[in-house]
């Protein structure tokens, strides 16, 4: 079979494009279109945008020296638990910029790691009787390392020390290891954007109750924990409260109150918005330090109207519940979004000592919405339901009668609210007190019941069931 002249064409063009590829490949081999960019690894800006999931975004500014082409540029100081693939990369002075090839590794001063960078390399070997033997590294497994020693093979089985003869172009710690190409040399700043786990954060709340439990101070701290594998220094920090949505495949820190937020005003955060999130801005720089948790003052409110409330709800048991309650509204002296998080109640003694009285958590809360805070259960209230008739009303009906008792020992009056869970298409036929229809399958009364006294609430209930569908 012939070779006609296109396939020759075609034959020929293809062999100059293997040669050139192959003349590529040896100098990039050479290093030489291969610069090293010098990286400044202490940011001259840090933002960190914390969210309440165990993760973080880490905006840093950067200094690097480029070389008019392909650079190497070692980044390091980085967060150990960053995500390689959410790396965003910016050279705001020069767009042409962009990165070629990028690699990410967390443990640059392991011997393994070590070993594997210098293959091709010197090294010098000492074996366990005090030999040292210097030549290139050829080879590693496990414990075993091979060296060519002026064209001697030597296999050692252990040792007892290894020398580097290079390791100042070796990062230490975790870095990202970037090929970048740069259409021009000089110095300029770089952005760069990653996400990464083991940052997060919570809101937490302190209610002290006065007056007569009717006015309460509310303190809420902002509880940042930094486990990411990395201190940000000088940081500023944006935190958000709502449920972001992620797809992804315990020693306890220490607790450090930041030093600065002692006595400052309530307004250290402002207060923002970012997407269908809220966002809280500080105010100031802070440094988070590695495996530290910090609390900052996220608001202070004093005389916070506040009210009591006893609910007795038989379907989660017969004792009465305590529940404080606020409004989240300026008059009311909040007035901002409240991210969730827990709170803890204290209340004064006969003695006018602060005590602990209990400790709820509460949803991200918008501003006009309502407070409650179930803080425990009453002692001197009690509770009892007994179902005092039953009848049948054919096969998808019936009619039941209740007695509910309430006792109260305390020296003053107490309002109880009873909440009745009704299911089916129900109807109250008579009863002792007013009921509210709350929704479809609840009843609510409100009952007041005498000082070291008893108050009793009655009703009949009518229930029809849908009929099952014959098929």
């Amino acid at each position: 079979m012939g070779v006609n002249k296109l396939d020759t064409y075609v034959l020929s063009i293809i062999v100059i494009l293997a040669a050139f590829s192959l003349l590529h490949a040896q100098e990039m081999t050479n290093g030489s279109l291969i610069g090293s960019a010098l990286a400044q690894n202490t940011t001259e800006d840090t933002e960190l945008t914390i969210y309440s999931q165990d993760i973080a975004l880490v905006r840093e500014t950067r200094q690097v020296d480029f070389q008019e082409g392909i650079n190497l540029v070692n980044i390091t100081d980085i967060a150990s638990r960053i995500d390689p693939s959410s790396v965003i990369f910016e050279d705001t002075e020069s767009p042409g910029t962009y990165i070629i090839e990028q690699q990410f590794s967390s443990d640059n001063a392991s011997t393994s790691r070590l070993l594997e960078n210098h293959m091709g390399k010197e090294i010098t070997v000492t074996d366990e009787a005090g030999n040292s033997y210097t030549g290139i590294l050829i080879g590693h497994e496990n414990d075993k390392i091979v060296l060519n020693t002026s064209g001697n093979i030597i296999t050692f089985m252990s040792v007892s020390k290894i020398e580097f003869q290079d390791t100042e172009d070796i990062p230490i710690g975790p870095a990202l290891t970037w090929q970048i190409y740069s259409p021009e040399a000089g110095t300029r700043p770089i952005l760069t954007s990653y996400l990464t786990e083991g940052i997060s954060w919570k809101a937490n709340y302190i209610v002290k109750l006065t007056d007569n439990e009717t006015q309460a101070s509310i303190d809420g701290w902002a509880s940042i924990d930094n486990q990411a594998g990395a201190s940000f220094n000088d940081a500023r920090v944006k935190l958000v409260a709502g449920d972001v949505r992620r797809v992804s495949g315990q020693d306890y820190p220490e607790y450090v109150t930041d030093e600065a937020a002692g006595d400052q005003p309530p307004e250290q955060f402002g207060q923002g918005s970012l997407f269908e999130y809220h966002t809280y801005k500080l105010n100031r720089t802070t440094t988070l330090s590695n495996g530290e948790s910090k609390q900052i003052s996220l608001l202070s409110e004093d005389s916070v109207p506040v009210e009591k409330e006893y609910i007795f709800d038989s379907n989660t048991g017969e004792r009465i519940k305590v529940v404080m309650s606020t409004e989240n509204t300026e008059s009311g002296g909040l007035g901002m979004p409240l991210p969730g998080g827990i709170v803890s109640a204290y209340a004064e003694d006969s003695e006018g000592a602060l005590q602990f009285v209990g400790e709820d958590e509460i949803d991200h809360t918008p501003i006009g919405e309502e407070v409650r805070i179930f803080v425990g259960y009453a002692f001197d209230i009690t509770g009892e339901k007994t179902q005092t008739d039953y009848q049948s009303l054919g096969e998808s009906a019936e009619r039941r009668s209740y007695s509910i008792d309430l006792t109260n020992q305390k020296s003053e009056d107490v309002n109880v609210t009873v909440v009745e869970s009704i299911y089916g298409d129900w109807e109250i036929t008579n009863s002792s007190h007013n009921y509210t229809k709350v929704d479809a399958f609840t009843a609510e009364f409100e009952v007041r019941v005498p000082a070291n006294g008893e108050e009793s609430v009655t009703y009949t209930v009518e229930v029809r069931y849908p009929r099952a569908i014959p098929y």
